[in-house]
């Protein structure tokens, strides 16, 4: 018995969308979207299907959740989506969290392998231009992640950039 689903990207609510044309009572639907991209991935991949899907059915959701103004904007732009929209920051109030009772040790032991990560679409329009040119401001020691779907043509770039430092 469900009483609201509650999706996280655009896999999950595109899941979300197609089960509920199958569901006998209407199912409350929340979107809560982070990562898009003004550019269509190719439908050689399943991103590619998946977005035009979100694009197309987005309009279904009760209410879709952004982390920021400006996403919420581009995302109207980008879907003609009217629907009630919710603005809710990424980050936590730090009255809300208490600080660990080991946090300075912790601190420094991550401080011995340090990682920058990327998580999310990685496009040129995530900064991934302000990312690759950071690079060179940086020591060879530091360990970069990146975690998320990309373009053939953002992958010719980073490619290019290790083939340039090297």
């Amino acid at each position: 018995n469900l009483s609201l689903i509650y999706a996280f990207d655009a896999f999950g609510y595109t899941a979300a969308y197609l089960c509920s044309l199958w569901q006998p009572k209407v199912i409350p639907l929340i979107y809560h979207n982070h990562d898009l991209s003004e550019q269509l991935f190719s439908l050689s991949s399943l991103s590619g299907w998946v977005q035009r899907g979100e694009r197309r059915w987005v309009h279904r959701a009760n209410l879709v959740v952004f982390p920021s103004q400006a996403r919420a904007l581009l995302f109207q732009k980008l879907t003609n989506f009217n629907g009630q929209l919710m603005i809710v920051p990424n980050f936590p109030r730090k009255s809300f969290l208490q600080e660990h009772q080991h946090f300075k040790d912790l601190i420094l032991q991550r401080f011995k392998n340090p990682q920058i990560l990327l998580q999310g679409v990685i496009s040129v329009h995530s900064s991934l231009h302000e990312l690759i040119d950071s690079l060179t401001l940086i020591d060879d020691s530091i360990e970069l992640k990146l975690i998320g779907p990309i373009l053939e043509k953002e992958k010719k770039l980073m490619g290019d950039f290790i083939v340039q430092k090297n």
